[in-house]
């Protein structure tokens, strides 16, 4: 009878504890601070959180596994709010202070999550080889984040290792000869990044890097898939979906004109497998490691 008891307490107290929270977030939201306030906020908060982790390292307070653990605990959150204050920024819903205080505060970020060598041998740990091109490492799970520079532009990108493949975990910006930015906008291409045919696109990976398979696309890691950036129809010269869908190539082809694709809407972690021609359309890129 105690046991019975105690359960049906327990439940009328998670709906009490359920009931308080939608009262309380009711009143929140009547106060009708702007989201994109909110949003600088929270992303402000998430900062410091991280630029204190690093400190906590570099003092020493945590070790090298915590600390790569909790960072990538973050960087989804992280990586999502920076996508969302440019997209109110991109729409001019904040103003052009608010905006600089968001890029001061992606800056920050950046700086937080990447824990190089020197900061390892201050906290005592093994510092990373020197000829290792990227200083930022971080795991959890089978999984860690690191940085690679593509050597044709110097530009880098950040990377995922999941179940022994290492992934792009942003898309693709190489200027092959073709590609395109987004209503052909070079601003776009920083923020998305360039948009390739499929026979472009088996071009454009760095060397030692290419196109995912549909297999490995299949099991591709989760968390990493926030940055949207539609496609373009090249017969009719026309950009699509942009924030709304992400288009990826895999490597496979369906036949002599067709390739398969995994298109994944806002919102969703759950890619689509679709086959598209290999000259009409434009699609985004991330690369796997040879």
């Amino acid at each position: 009878m105690n046991t019975a008891k105690n359960k049906k307490l327990h439940l009328m107290l998670k709906v009490c504890i359920t009931l308080l929270f939608t009262m309380v977030s009711a009143l929140y939201a009547d106060k009708g601070a702007p989201s994109g306030q909110k949003i600088i906020r929270e992303f402000e908060t998430w900062v410091k959180q991280v630029e204190k982790l690093k400190q906590d390292f570099v003092k020493g307070k945590i070790d090298e596994e915590k600390c790569q653990t909790e960072m990538f605990d973050r960087l989804g959150k992280g990586m999502r709010l920076a996508h969302e204050l440019t997209i109110l920024c991109d729409n001019k819903e904040l103003s052009e202070k608010d905006c600089a205080k968001a890029d001061e505060l992606e800056r920050r970020g950046r700086n937080a999550i990447d824990i190089s060598a020197d900061d390892a041998s201050s906290s005592k740990a093994t510092a990373a080889p020197k000829n290792v091109p990227t200083t930022n490492t971080l795991k959890k799970d089978g999984q860690d984040v690191n940085v690679v520079n593509d050597s044709r532009d110097g530009k880098a990108y950040q990377i995922v290792n999941f179940k022994g493949i290492k992934w792009m975990a942003e898309n693709l910006n190489y200027a092959i000869n073709g590609s395109v930015c987004y209503e052909n906008n070079d601003a776009n291409c920083e923020k998305y990044g360039r948009l390739y045919t499929w026979n472009q696109a088996k071009k454009a990976c760095p060397k030692g890097w290419r196109l995912p398979s549909n297999n490995e696309w299949n099991n591709a890691p989760v968390g990493v898939w926030n940055i949207f950036a539609g496609y373009f129809y090249v017969t009719k010269e026309t950009f699509y979906k942009k924030d709304a869908t992400a288009f990826y190539w895999t490597g496979t082809e369906v036949d002599s004109q067709k390739a398969f694709d995994k298109d994944m809407n806002a919102g969703s972690e759950l890619f689509v497998e679709k086959s598209h021609s290999k000259t009409d359309v434009a699609f985004s890129v991330r690369c796997v490691k040879d």
